[in-house]
């Protein structure tokens, strides 16, 4: 079962996934904005459903970023067209998260890093998702 509780014990994590998304201008923009912090989450009681409406998510918002069409204050730019005063910067990562209670939880990042900063995390996500039974 993988109903949402707060206040779950230590050995009974809650899981779901996280898209985080972080957009900046590095206050070079005319009116020096401060940057922006947006968390969308995918909880339910299947985890695959989840799973996939947050990667469909993360695509989408991602496409958005590296074709321009999110503004922040600036247009958005990635690492190589990056030019500062001229574009906004953005993160964007998928996570799969591990939730004990609101000061105690892991986020395991699947998408927006290095292949090396994320193999990790894709074993603890595939082993919890081999335990409740999932195959993917």
């Amino acid at each position: 079962m993988n109903a949402f509780n707060e206040n779950l014990s230590e050995k009974e994590p809650y899981h779901f996934y996280r898209v985080t998304e972080f957009v900046t201008t590095f206050k070079a923009d005319p009116d020096k904005h401060e940057p922006f912090n947006t968390i969308t989450d995918f909880k339910g009681e299947d985890l695959l459903k989840c799973r996939n409406e947050a990667i469909e998510f993360y695509k989408e918002r991602i496409k958005g970023f590296e074709n321009g069409n999110v503004k922040f204050f600036l247009p958005t730019a990635g690492r190589e067209a990056f030019e500062l005063g001229k574009n906004a910067g953005y993160s964007l990562t998928l996570s799969f998260v591990e939730w004990y209670d609101v000061s105690e939880y892991y986020e395991h990042i699947l998408l927006g890093e290095e292949e090396s900063e994320i193999l990790e995390s894709i074993e603890i996500e595939t082993s919890v998702l081999s335990e409740k039974g999932y195959k993917i």
